[in-house]
């Protein structure tokens, strides 16, 4: 700053407004990197202070269905599946940052499945919450899908006409369908982690022995095998089988 004398003869101080203008000027530049950075992210941004959203990008605005205008100034929760309120309500209160899922509430009434994680920043002598917000609807989708490929397989295996016997690599039973079961005699239930060695006599027993031989020839292709029921009646069987590309 300066000093000067006025007309009155009054001595004055002027104060250099020059670093107070560049000091705002620096925190709205600042201000506006932060909102370019959030905008320019594929996850929703939110900032928060005890539990009222405070501001959000335009990427979780869209989750929920609704414009910002809607969003900033409310409750968080209430924008949250009434499933989880209490999940998110408990993470606001014990400041929970490490990532968990959730579902928000559209604007249509329906859920957006997503998972959050969240940090705490002093912004302005206050401290607010910003949490980051993943649509989880794809990873979802394929589980579901995956879910669903499964069930239909099971269902056309335990219908099959064909005994299916899965074991392990210590030679236990892990699976066996009806079909199986009941050619043997017994129930699945009965099978599991049963060695299959156990369903054969020792003429049996020497087959799979004499197979085992022929792949590390390199002889590959289906092969007997001969099972004792519980029954004591010989069965025997053809079995489908790829070759084992570890035993060779």
């Amino acid at each position: 700053g300066g000093a000067g004398r006025g007309r009155s003869g009054r001595v004055g101080v002027g104060e250099d407004s020059t670093g107070g203008h560049r000091a705002g000027r620096g925190l709205r530049e600042g201000e506006e990197r932060r909102r370019n950075r959030s905008e320019a992210t594929l996850e929703g941004i939110a900032m928060s202070e005890k539990g009222v959203m405070l501001e959000c990008n335009e990427q979780l605005a869209e989750m929920f269905g609704r414009p910002r205008t809607e969003v900033i100034g409310k409750r968080i929760v209430d924008f949250i599946a009434p499933e989880y309120r209490s999940n998110v309500a408990e993470a606001q209160r014990s400041g929970r940052t490490d990532p968990y899922e959730k579902a928000l509430l559209r604007a249509d009434g329906t859920s957006c499945p997503v998972v959050t994680r969240a940090r705490y920043l002093q912004i302005g002598g206050r401290q607010v919450r910003i949490t980051a917000v993943q649509d989880n609807t794809e990873r979802m989708e394929r589980e579901q899908a995956l879910r669903e490929s499964e069930v239909r397989y099971r269902r056309i295996v335990e219908t099959a006409e064909e005994g299916i016997w899965m074991i392990d690599p210590q030679a236990k039973t892990s699976f066996a369908n009806p079909k199986m079961a009941q050619m043997l005699g017994c129930t699945g239930e009965e099978m599991t982690g049963r060695d299959h060695y156990e369903f054969m006599d020792d003429e049996g027993r020497a087959i799979p022995e004499r197979n085992i031989a022929r792949r590390k020839q390199g002889i590959a292709g289906p092969h007997a095998l001969k099972f004792r029921p519980q029954n004591g009646s010989p069965m025997r069987g053809l079995p489908q089988q790829r070759p084992d590309p570890d035993a060779g």
